[in-house]
């Protein structure tokens, strides 16, 4: 803050302090001379003379506390843009602005833009244009300017903000001296010039609408066009007028200001005054009623320099301006000598004493005044600071529910900037479908003072996303809101969904499963014994088949539920994922009328995956755009290398990993139906069971990756596959199964069967009786190793035994097969289970078993296993 004394203070300071030393010297004689309750004060000369000099110390020091009238925040930004800052001028007007004989532009308002630079500290790139009108259309785009001397309107105010007017002067008819012409009702109908563009033809046409108007280039022009007849009258700033007449030195004219719609024009210098000047045939008809008022402006959208500027301006005290006035137009208006003859008669009447204290007092308010307006700024500015880098968006809404502010998360979470913010309302933001919701949110928050809501909203390019709103209202009754981005966690949330959803049907699938596979053993069996004891000529036959392909499907089926199941999880390996596509591809579509585009780089990677379910997803996704595609259509299958993917539709994924894209031309899904399409039996097919996406999202999720969907009407669909990459080698498996075409007929053995199931405890012993085997059965674990131990020291052992792997209540494969190989460690054990994923009967070897059997199994499968595990 910056305190300037004008004179009044001045004078009022000089008279005070020898007042206040008289008043002081009288005090030291008091206190001398009468004593106080018997204690005797005495002060002596010289600290009469310490007192005095710390009263005019005083007096004049707090006078002169200077602090800058910028915040810091505005200070900086001040300095980053210095020379980067225009200041724009698009006309020559003497005297407000113009060229001189020496070619350099001047005049009062380039003296104002001088006292601005001054108090900014800075200096502006002068831009000139050659018309008015052209500086006028860069400001309704253009930024970081300033115009200094510009007449505010209503038109301009749409892409302008003022400061205070400092230049003020009337507008004025200007007319020949013989005219009959001296009110404005007499100039309708007559020839009217005025400058084009300037601020005056707009009020003219608005009060006046029965004045024609004709336009000049300057007013120069026009008085001549006035001196010369070609016009009646002119309208002219009165201060632009009086220099120009008194420049161009036009012998014997005089003008003469009146008042508005006076009949009577002055005439001799008396009566004119100071504004009497030597013109031909000019004189002043009337004012027009419009006051020239003209101010700073820039551009709506620079609000800090607006600021900026608008403080500079305030700094330029009325003192100064009168200076420019005098400088330029030569007016006076002789307020010093008013101020003073003022200064002497209040000294005169005020009592020094109550002077000097009232002296005293005012410097102590100013002192205090000012360190309360630099705390309160160093406060706004630590909120200031506070609110820019809060981690959540803050927006305050006005009564009229349009933001009042907004910091600078929410700009950055809408993609909006603060000014476009400040412009809308809440609901703006809001699809159309939930602004009623959100209309109906800040009501409670009305009415309740505090609210919470959860709600959609829409960035500028487009986006969708989701954040929460927690609002309070302020004591002004503005409503301050919190708002987050819940976008990715709402998208983790519908992904962990899914994910309970499929561990939820997992459990029944694994039970369903396990007890499904047991039947299908006893139909696989008993049809297998039934089709042996026909002759090959029995037309019992061709249903067998029926049958057989019939049981197939159940299979699969069943497959299929497993797959949801904990015991579906994927027994991983490197896996090539093009020759993987290349397979489906060939088997899915042979036959088919849709055509194939396929994109799979050689560079590119291996991934960590199960290859029998990977076929499964492949053949699954690649059917269902098959079937979308009846009349055919091009089907896109792409795969490329990704790192660390970033997009939308890989939440959560961090390294290396293949992306899979399958695009079709089909009819797409609509759109109520896209968050259904995973859920397990969700199927909008007439002929279907909803497991196919169900099985491929479970299985993309178990192996660590993510599947994805986007589809429109009309234009077809895209899945996206990420699945975690291998950067080895893929592994070549071969099958350890031994061929048992040629081969002599296998010796009979002595074989264990042990399975909590009755049904296929009797089909599986009369499978093995049919191959010429003996067999004993065993409801568990503990039975059987108790009959195991029996056998092996007796004359009969046991040269095979088939284990299921899971006994509910009892003791399965996994518990036993320790136990017996601590019996004996060369047992021939076979284990067999319903759960034909599991990892046991992945890696059976690893827990002692040397050969597996997958419910429901065959006749030849039974064979082929103990052929293989007697043969070592």
């Amino acid at each position: 803050m910056k305190y300037e004394m004008n004179l009044f203070e001045c004078i009022l300071a000089l008279v005070s302090i020898p007042v206040g030393l008289a008043i002081l010297r009288h005090l030291t004689f008091s206190l001398r001379y009468r004593p106080v309750r018997g204690i005797h004060v005495r002060i002596r000369p010289g600290g009469r003379s310490g007192l005095c000099l710390l009263l005019l110390l005083t007096l004049t020091s707090c006078q002169f506390l200077d602090e800058d009238f910028l915040t810091p925040t505005e200070r900086d930004w001040l300095q980053q843009n210095n020379g980067k800052l225009d200041v724009l001028f698009g006309y020559e007007a003497a005297p407000n602005a113009y060229y001189d004989d020496t070619g350099q532009y001047t005049g009062l308002l380039v003296d104002f833009t001088r006292e601005i630079e001054k108090h900014l500290g800075i200096t502006f790139n002068f831009r000139n244009f050659d018309t008015w009108d052209q500086l006028i259309e860069y400001a309704k785009s253009g930024r970081n300017f300033v115009i200094v001397g510009v007449a505010r309107t209503n038109e301009r105010e749409e892409y302008l903000s003022f400061t205070d007017p400092f230049v003020k002067a009337p507008y004025v008819f200007l007319t020949r001296e013989s005219s009959e012409l001296s009110i404005v009702s007499h100039l309708a109908d007559h020839s009217v010039c005025t400058v084009a563009g300037y601020a005056i033809n707009d009020y003219i046409t608005r009060h006046f609408p029965e004045i024609s108007l004709t336009h000049v280039s300057d007013n120069l022009e026009g008085i001549r066009g006035v001196y010369s007849g070609h016009c009646d009258a002119m309208i002219v700033n009165q201060m632009y007028a009086s220099y120009l007449i008194a420049e161009h030195g036009f012998s014997n004219l005089r003008m003469t200001t009146t008042s508005r719609d006076s009949d009577r024009v002055a005439t001799s210098p008396a009566e004119t005054d100071s504004d009497s000047f030597n013109i031909t045939n000019l004189r002043t008809a009337s004012e027009s009623g419009y006051l020239n008022r003209l101010s700073a402006a820039v551009s709506n959208s620079d609000s800090k320099l607006f600021n900026i500027v608008d403080k500079a301006v305030d700094q330029i005290d009325l003192g100064r301006q009168k200076e420019l006035y005098r400088k330029w137009i030569g007016a006076d208006s002789g307020a010093p000598t008013a101020r003073i003859s003022a200064a002497l008669i209040i000294i005169a009447i005020v009592a020094a004493v109550t002077a000097a204290l009232l002296w005293l007092w005012t410097i102590s308010l100013q002192s205090q005044v000012g360190k309360q307006t630099s705390r309160i700024r160093k406060e706004e500015e630590k909120f200031r600071i506070y609110l820019e880098n809060a981690p959540f968006g803050i927006i305050t809404i006005g009564e009229a529910r349009s933001h009042s502010d907004a910091n600078e998360a929410v700009a950055k979470m809408t993609g909006y900037s603060h000014d476009e913010l400040l412009a809308m309302r809440l609901v703006d933001l809001t699809p159309k479908e939930f602004q009623q919701d959100v209309q109906a949110h800040l009501e409670a928050v009305v009415r309740s003072g505090r609210a919470a809501t959860e709600t959609p909203f829409t960035k500028k390019d487009g986006t969708p996303r989701h954040w929460t709103i927690e609002s309070v209202v302020l004591s002004d009754n503005q409503i301050l809101n919190f708002v987050t981005d819940i976008t990715e966690r709402k998208k983790a949330e519908q992904e962990l969904l899914k994910v309970r959803k499929l561990e939820s049907i997992g459990v029944l699938a694994g039970g369903i499963a396990h007890d499904f596979n047991n039947i299908l053993t006893g139909l696989f069996g008993n049809i297998e014994l039934a089709e042996r004891k026909l002759s090959s000529h029995d037309d019992a036959h061709s249903h067998i088949q029926t049958a057989h392909k019939a049981l197939d499907r159940a299979v699969s089926l069943t497959s299929q539920l497993l797959t949801f199941s904990k015991g579906g999880d994927p027994l991983l390996e490197a896996a090539d994922v093009a020759l993987l596509v290349q397979e489906s591809v060939s088997f899915t579509l042979s036959g088919s009328n849709v055509r194939v585009e396929q994109s799979l780089p050689e560079e590119l990677w291996h991934v960590k995956a199960d290859p029998g379910q990977m076929s499964q997803v492949l053949a699954n996704l690649i059917i269902n755009a098959n079937q979308a595609m009846p009349e055919g259509g091009l089907l896109i299958i792409e795969a490329e290398n990704v790192r660390d993917p970033c997009d939308d539709l890989s939440v959560n994924l961090s390294g290396d990993f293949v992306k899979i894209t399958i695009r079709d031309q089909g009819h797409g899904i609509a759109p109520a139906h896209l968050d259904k399409i995973f859920d397990p039996y969700f199927t909008t097919k007439q002929a279907g069971n909803g497991l196919g996406l169900a099985m491929v999202h479970s299985i993309i999720t178990k192996h660590g990756g993510q599947v994805s969907v986007d589809s429109e009407i009309g234009v077809g669909t895209s899945f996206c596959i990420y699945l975690p990459a291998e950067r080895g080698t893929p592994l070549i498996i071969e099958s350890t199964a031994s061929n048992i075409s040629g081969r002599s007929e296998p010796e009979p053995a002595h074989i264990l069967v042990v399975d909590d199931d009755e049904l296929v405890r009797e089909v599986l012993t009369n499978m093995l009786v049919t191959l010429g085997n003996t067999v004993e059965t065993a409801l568990d674990g503990g039975e059987a190793i108790e009959m195991y131990s029996k056998a092996i020291h007796g004359d009969n052992p046991y040269d095979v035994v088939i284990m299921d792997l899971t006994i509910p209540g009892g003791m399965g494969g996994k518990e036993s097969i320790e136990k017996l190989l601590a019996i004996d460690p060369a047992a021939n054990v076979i284990v067999s289970s319903g759960y034909s994923n599991d990892p046991i009967m992945a890696h059976y070897t690893d827990f002692g078993f040397k050969g597996r059997l997958v419910k429901p199994f065959k006749l030849a499968e039974i064979e082929e296993q103990i052929i293989q595990v007697r043969s070592g």
